[in-house]
């Protein structure tokens, strides 16, 4: 089978291809297809969103590929702690009870992590004008879109080592945003203020927003230019990095081009969770 994932900014479109098609090897198919990268390219915003997407579905959908998009933007999430003892039926009241207060410019969904110290129900909502633009695109081309995502949910996907707790630091025009992770669990968003935070003090910042206790055990995803990697270098060193390299591209495809872009991770990593999925 082969997986798409596109990831959409303001200026462009990342798109992604993995398969885990089984391969011939000495005469027979092997037993389990390894997930490999095939392709990943970068196209030019020309229209509207729904425009942009429209294309790149129609070039693709008649191969048979499946779809995962995100769009970047903020994060909109909410987090409630429960206690351990709090039911299934009683946390997806708890959540539908939110969801239906809510009279905005947002759509919600939500999921449960639980735990022996607690529950976990978290609540992301996704803008209704950029989910109308992309069900344009979807309705147009009858495309097989399995999922839209919430910008940086992705990258977690890149993290096929499932770190438990994982800080991601992106960057965009010189600002530095900080996401904390539990495992699939945005618990904390901030943004660096590099005039009055050291990095260290940003972690502990970050940290301190988490709706529960987490590891220390915290590894990074540091998306940062050299200006601000030096920044960061020995707060990285000290708590070590997460290793995406165990993601396999075919024909020299991960070069240096997409190093350090957390856009074409993204696009990777929404193709690489619905093919380990179906492996």
């Amino acid at each position: 089978m082969k997986f798409c994932g596109l990831t959409v900014t303001n200026d462009a479109i990342y798109e992604a291809i993995v398969t885990n098609e089984a391969t011939e090897t000495n005469n027979s198919t092997s037993t389990k297809a390894p997930i490999k990268v095939v392709s990943r390219k970068k196209y030019a915003r020309t229209s509207s969103v729904s425009r942009d997407l429209e294309l790149r579905f129609k070039e693709l959908k008649d191969k048979g590929y499946i779809f995962g998009v995100v769009q970047v933007n903020e994060p909109h999430f909410n987090i409630i702690s429960t206690p351990p003892s709090a039911t299934l039926p009683t946390l997806v009241n708890q959540a539908e009870a939110f969801v239906e207060s809510k009279d905005d410019d947002f759509t919600y969904d939500y999921m449960v992590q639980k735990g022996d110290d607690g529950n976990l129900l978290f609540i992301v909502g996704l803008q209704k004008a950029m989910l109308n633009e992309f069900n344009k695109a979807i309705l147009l081309t009858h495309s097989n879109v399995r999922l839209i995502d919430y910008w940086p949910a992705p990258l977690q996907h890149v993290n096929t080592q499932r770190e438990e707790t994982v800080v991601q630091l992106t960057e965009e025009d010189g600002v530095v945003h900080g996401y904390l992770w539990n495992q699939m669990v945005l618990l904390a968003h901030d943004t660096w203020n590099k005039e009055t935070t050291t990095p260290q003090e940003f972690l502990l910042q970050l940290l301190a927003k988490a709706p529960t206790p987490v590891s220390n055990t915290v590894k990074f995803m540091a998306y940062l230019s050299k200006k601000n990697h030096v920044l960061w270098e020995s707060v990285l060193h000290e708590y070590g990095e997460v290793d995406t390299t165990v993601i396999e591209d075919v024909q020299n495809h991960y070069s240096k081009t997409w190093q350090n872009n957390p856009f074409m991770d993204a696009a990777v990593g929404m193709a690489y969770r619905w093919a380990r999925r179906s492996a």
